[in-house]
């Protein structure tokens, strides 16, 4: 049988007293009234508050979150950057543990110089690199200018190396070529002082034997266009001294200068088979940058340099298709010298698959179709014919990709 406990009487417990509310300007009251918010939401209004503190008060409350716990501390560090307190914000400088945050808040503050020179000239690399990295950001190129010959004394080459993105153009040029930056350093420098690197790669390539010269272009190329992308001076002079480094987007930004380009083209010395320099342009409509100074030009300079920058190539895409836009400088020409120029160079192409299809694409339809109506007639390959298939006007090419479409090779029936 079932034995069931007696019920217990009832006795009223006593009521929890209330808790007291922590005392104003306190680590606890902060926490009482912030805590509870988002993230976001919390970081702002703490800044909110911390502007609206008397200058007493945010003393006394800066004073007790900078002796409490870590995060405390960090707490501290964020009213100081709100309230823009230069003083609480250069000493945290010399904080390990919030080294790191008054760094990052010296790139947008105006902190004394003072501090941040001890910093570059710490016996700890990790507070040195990261006090490099604050001086480039915030672009305090005259202090880091003045701090390089020290480095370089105290801590050697390759130490001043890593300091050279943060300096002014003309310090970088003066010291660039008694240090050896590493990769990454060039890469920085190719932001902050092109015209410098754009002098060191050419350097370099010319001092190089023919045996490394190839591997030397090819590793510097992604970095020169890089230099020439940010500055139209070191393009101009890496298409004088080395034009093999030049990238379609290094010649796109020489187009904003094309007189000057023209220059360096005529006064070039031609390729070894006699022909002029040529540089290759990128197919596809212009930046409206380059087409505004192009249209300065006058026409018979505006020829020639048409003439001197043929199209690339079209080449197939991911999906195997071939997608074929009209050569953007060839376009600006006049009908009639457009005829011309296309006609060169098709009788200078051996090869019917050596014609670039931008080339084409930039003629009138009727045009087009009278230049290529010959090609198809020289070539009996079934890849070139598909190939000035695509330049055609639909009536005349549709019949051509038609007939490939009934070849037995597959490949064959996919580019039709």
């Amino acid at each position: 049988m079932a034995r069931y406990d007696a019920p217990q009487p009832h006795t009223p417990q006593s009521p929890t007293p209330p808790r007291s509310a922590p005392a104003p300007l306190t680590a606890a009251w902060l926490r009482a009234h912030f805590d509870p918010l988002p993230f976001p939401a919390r970081m702002s209004a703490l800044a909110r508050y911390a502007r609206a503190l008397a200058p007493p008060a945010y003393a006394a409350l800066h004073r007790t979150l900078d002796a409490g716990t870590s995060d405390e501390r960090h707490t501290a560090l964020f009213l100081a950057v709100a309230r823009r307190d230069l003083t609480a914000v250069a000493t945290a400088l010399t904080d390990p543990l919030l080294r790191r945050r008054a760094l990052s808040a010296a790139i947008r503050l105006p902190v004394d110089t003072k501090a941040l020179e001890q910093l570059a000239l710490s016996p700890v690399a990790a507070a040195r690199h990261e006090t490099y990295r604050v001086l480039r950001l915030s672009r305090r190129d005259t202090l880091a200018g003045q701090l390089l010959p020290t480095v370089h004394e105290r801590f050697g080459a390759r130490e001043a190396a890593l300091l050279l993105p943060a300096c002014p153009t003309e310090t970088v040029a003066a010291w660039l070529p008694r240090l050896d930056p590493p990769q990454g350093v060039l890469h920085a420098l190719a932001r902050t002082a092109p015209v410098p690197l754009a002098h060191l790669i050419t350097a370099r390539l010319q001092d190089a034997t023919d045996h490394h010269r190839h591997r030397l272009t090819r590793g510097y190329r992604a970095l020169a266009s890089l230099a020439a992308r940010r500055d139209p001076e070191a393009a101009l002079l890496l298409l004088k001294e080395e034009p093999n480094l030049l990238t379609g987007a290094a010649v796109r930004i020489l187009l904003r200068r094309p007189a000057q380009m023209l220059d360096v083209l005529r006064a070039a010395p031609p390729n070894p088979d006699g022909t002029p320099l040529e540089v290759t342009l990128p197919a596809g409509p212009l930046p409206p940058a380059g087409r505004r100074a192009l249209r300065t030009l006058p026409p018979a300079d505006l020829a020639e340099l048409a003439r001197r920058c043929p199209a690339a190539r079209a080449r197939l895409g991911s999906q195997g298709r071939l997608d074929v836009t009209p050569d953007g400088l060839l376009a600006l020409l006049p009908v009639p010298e457009r005829g011309r120029l296309v006609a060169e160079r098709t009788a200078r192409s051996r090869a019917v698959y050596g014609i670039p299809l931008p080339t084409l694409a930039a003629l009138e339809p009727t045009d087009r179709t009278r230049v290529v109506r010959p090609l198809l007639k020289r070539t009996r390959r079934d890849l070139a014919v598909s190939r000035l298939a695509t330049v055609l006007p639909l009536a005349e090419g549709e019949p051509l990709l038609r007939a490939l479409t009934e070849r037995h090779r597959s490949h064959l029936r996919a580019l039709a």
